[in-house]
């Protein structure tokens, strides 16, 4: 069975661009699904199988009124979630294995938006000129591929081809491994740090492995820093929802610590024996 690729980005400006993306898949013998979220217009250079009025509309706007206002931040947030509840109707039918898209700043974060939608696991590739600096907004908690552009995606040449080539490699190869099955796989709890509080945690790491794995949960500990993981459940010290509005992307934000204050663990360190407490009443 061909795997099926979701080929998402803005035709009326970058018609051109996606065309070449669009025979370099062809070529790993994927089936392409061709979403247009341009709002100005389409191309006739390769089939388009979802066209942007059905897009808009998937927003909760049409397209000639998102055209008639000439708002363009409206239209990237109408189009952002139309491309998203398209694309995750699609998983849920089972007609997307992978998506690749490509763009500059407003491109990508429509086609960024429509990749957060889906759960990790699934490739995503987006080629874009934005793959440095804080890109938390595009990637959020998803395993979203920021592929750098190099150059601006304007033209086909002897640069975009080259990374064009090799997006388009990477989603084909992407989609094409399959995962190995294990059987031992169970929900996890993660237990999250900071190089400042790793001393502490390796000191309690002892006293909460003996707990919780006394229920045959498996428990990991990763690094507080970066925004991956904010949405993840399980126990965080408090420097993780402190540290939101750090520079340099450390903060996880106010959600993890709010997961951790529903678990019961607020990660006391005035009071750790109150910590303890609050542990002992999972056994």
């Amino acid at each position: 069975m061909h795997k099926k690729v979701i080929m998402l980005g803005t035709f009326d400006t970058k018609g051109r661009e996606f065309k070449y993306l669009y025979d370099e898949i062809m070529k790993h013998g994927v089936e392409i699904t061709a979403m247009n979220a341009g709002v100005m217009g389409a191309t006739d250079l390769f089939p388009v199988d979802i066209q942007a009025e059905e897009v808009a509309l998937a927003g909760g706007e049409e397209l000639e009124n998102l055209r008639r206002k000439g708002d363009r931040g409206l239209a990237m947030k109408v189009m952002a979630r139309g491309a998203k509840a398209l694309v995750q109707s699609l998983y849920q039918e089972g007609k997307l294995d992978g998506i690749i898209g490509m763009g500059g700043g407003g491109g990508t974060s429509i086609v960024s938006t429509a990749m957060q939608g889906l759960p990790v696991g699934v490739p995503k590739v987006c080629v874009t000129t934005l793959a440095s600096g804080d890109t938390s907004p595009y990637v959020s908690t998803k395993d979203i591929v920021l592929f750098p552009s190099i150059v601006d995606i304007c033209g086909i040449n002897r640069f975009s081809r080259m990374i064009l080539s090799r997006a388009a490699g990477a989603v084909c190869g992407m989609v094409g491994q399959e995962i190995r099955p294990s059987e031992s796989d169970r929900p996890l709890i993660f237990i999250s740090m900071f190089g400042n509080s790793t001393s502490v945690l390796n000191s309690a790491w002892g006293f909460w492995i003996s707990r919780i794995r006394h229920y045959g949960i498996p428990c990991h500990r990763n690094r507080g820093k970066g925004h991956g993981g904010t949405d993840s459940p399980g126990i965080s010290h408090s420097c993780a929802g402190c540290n939101h509005n750090r520079v340099g992307g450390r903060g996880r934000g106010r959600r993890a610590l709010g997961r951790a204050v529903q678990t019961g663990w607020t990660g006391n360190k005035r009071n750790p024996s109150s910590d303890r407490a609050r542990l002992r009443g999972y056994d």
